[in-house]
């Protein structure tokens, strides 16, 4: 399921909307509703919908910011679930994208992996594009492709130990990598 812009759809409070004020030479501005791309629109999107989905998550939802899947074991229990949680999502005033939502399907790509009756393995995408990386040059391209990879290490047995080599270039403080680049 996929919201229809979804920050916008959260309204804010009168008394904190001079916090996202922006000025242009002619008008002064401020959002009425959370905007994208604030340092905390993301959590606080993140907790309102948590909040919405309350007691089905993590039973048979779960939400990633404007993203939410809903699991079943059954065709007839995932209809039950996808009325509780459309329920939800409309007594708490939210839209849909009906174009983006994905309903009753039996695999998935979320997040970068691809989930099928209850596999979970990597995006082939994802694999494909770290496999077709370039070999680092610079310690901060060696730095990204650890980090990429080790989003994957839970499906690399022995990653600690392949990555090793390459923790040489990918420093662990800010001061560390600035040096290094």
């Amino acid at each position: 399921i996929d919201f229809k812009s979804g920050y916008f759809q959260v309204g804010l409070d009168p008394k904190d909307r001079s916090k996202t004020a922006f000025s242009t030479r002619d008008q002064h501005y401020q959002f009425t509703v959370l905007p994208q791309g604030v340092t905390n629109s993301p959590p606080a999107f993140q907790r309102i919908v948590s909040q919405i989905l309350g007691p089905t998550r993590w039973q048979y939802s779960l939400a990633y910011l404007d993203d939410i899947i809903i699991y079943s074991p059954t065709f007839d229990q995932h209809l039950q679930r996808l009325d509780d949680i459309l329920n939800r999502l409309n007594d708490a005033n939210f839209r849909l994208n009906i174009n983006k939502c994905q309903i009753a399907q039996t695999a998935i790509d979320y997040l970068g992996h691809h989930i099928e009756h209850s596999n979970i393995r990597p995006s082939a995408d994802n694999i494909r594009a770290l496999v077709e990386t370039q070999q680092p040059t610079t310690a901060k391209e060696a730095f990204r492709f650890v980090k990429a990879a080790e989003y994957y290490r839970k499906f690399i047995p022995g990653f600690s130990t392949i990555a090793q080599p390459l923790h040489q270039y990918a420093p662990t403080t800010k001061e560390q990598r600035s040096k290094k680049s």
